[in-house]
This record gives C-alpha cells, structure tokens and sequence, in this order.
C-alpha cells in the first residue's frame, strides 16, 4: 500500500487508512455473499426427476425396486433371460469386476426381487442397494500433517 501512495502525484488527496479499511470489507463482503458453486432452479428440478425412487427394508433406507446380485459362476444366456422375464427386469447390467449384475425391476418391489433371487440356486447372494449419506464434511484435500 506504501508504494502505492508513493506513486499518487502530490496534488491528490490521499485516501485515509480507514478509506482502505472500509473497501476492504466491502470487497470481502461482496465476495462472500456469493452462493458457492450454485445450481441453477432447471439443472437441480432435472437432477431431483432423475433420483431414484427410495424405500425402506429392515430400517434401511434403499433404492426401490433395484438389488445387487451375483451367480455362483459365469451365467448362461437362457438363465440371464429367465430372471429378466421372471422380474419384469427394465434394466439388467454387470457392475464392478467380481461378476455382480445390478437389476432394475417393473413389477417387483425390493424385498420380492431378493427373496427370488436368493430362491435361485445359481445365484450367490442377493442384496438390496443401500442409499449412503455423508454425516460430516468433506475433508479440505489438504495433506495430513506429519508428527516432528
């Protein structure tokens, strides 16, 4: 700030450090009234339509009408048409690289499609998929301080 007002020709008034002061709140003010990363109205009606429905299982809170699922060894093409048809599957796809499916059902809730799948016996476990919600803030992303 010093060599600013050294710069100032001598005919100006200079501004008083209560001046600075007073901009300086006013620009962090006006800086942290500003919503953080915000979503507009349209984007946050589009991602609220495309959540998917809930419900709850034993005191859980689940996705309704999907299950993860695993077979005890690769499926047949007919055994993976059977439980599409039996389900009334809207969507059948494998997740992960452990040979788990996810499935998405029309006409069976959530505890219908695992008591069906866990009857199967090619069929190693059935399970609902669990909504997770974060209790505590995300961390800053700062590295963890070492001990001296």
């Amino acid at each position: 700030m010093s060599s600013y007002l050294a710069s100032l020709p001598p005919s100006l008034p200079r501004p008083s450090r209560w001046v600075w002061r007073g901009r300086a709140r006013a620009a962090i003010t006006a800086f942290l009234a500003l919503p953080p990363c915000s979503v507009p109205p349209a984007a946050q009606a589009q991602q609220a339509a495309q959540a998917p429905a809930t419900a709850m299982l034993n005191g859980h809170l689940v996705v309704s009408r999907r299950v993860l699922f695993a077979f005890n060894s690769a499926p047949s093409a007919a055994a993976i048409a059977e439980i599409k048809s039996v389900t009334g599957a809207a969507d059948m796809r494998p997740v992960g690289g452990a040979g788990a499916y996810l499935i998405d059902s029309s006409t069976l809730d959530t505890a219908d499609l695992i008591a069906y799948l866990s009857s199967r016996r090619d069929i190693a476990y059935a399970e609902p998929d669990s909504v997770t919600t974060r209790i505590s803030p995300p961390t800053s992303g700062a590295r963890p301080r070492r001990s001296r």
